[in-house]
């Protein structure tokens, strides 16, 4: 007797765990629009920062060929490569219709293939800013700490 309500008790677990599963995954879908929208002001923000930054660097040393400013230069080009690489994936996720569900779960696998990429581009991003900072100065950490919060 104790077998059969043994192989109950395994399917009913089995039952709630699979119900849990989809429940964890309906959530997520149902906040994907949130989550796009997080990463595409992250690297709004971060794409600011660089601008900022460019503007500064322009204003400063325009010509000059210094160690110094050759190293900033090259940062702000690795910066504006690596966003050069990742707007596109953001224009494509923001552009997404997520009017029905079914629009909801295709972004939300569409995130879930690409956000890691562009997460890993925002480090390598905020990884040149702070290099910048160590190249130029206390000065501008500040400035670049600020940005960095968000």
């Amino acid at each position: 007797m104790a077998e059969p309500v043994s192989s109950i008790i395994t399917i009913a677990l089995l039952g709630v765990a699979v119900v849990r599963g989809c429940k964890t995954y309906i959530d997520a879908v149902r906040e994907v629009d949130e989550l796009v929208d997080r990463l595409s002001r992250k690297v709004t923000d971060l794409h600011r920062m660089v601008s900022f930054l460019n503007s500064k660097y322009q204003e400063a040393e325009h010509d000059s060929d210094s160690e110094q400013s050759l190293i900033v230069r090259g940062k702000i080009t690795q910066c504006r490569n690596k966003f050069r690489e990742i707007k596109p994936r953001i224009l494509e996720l923001k552009a997404r219709s997520t009017e029905s569900f079914v629009d909801k779960v295709y972004l939300e696998r569409k995130m879930n293939t690409v956000a890691k990429d562009i997460e890993v581009a925002v480090d390598e991003i905020r990884q040149c800013l702070m290099d910048i900072v160590l190249v130029t100065g206390v000065c501008s950490q500040l400035l670049v700490q600020i940005y960095l919060r968000f």
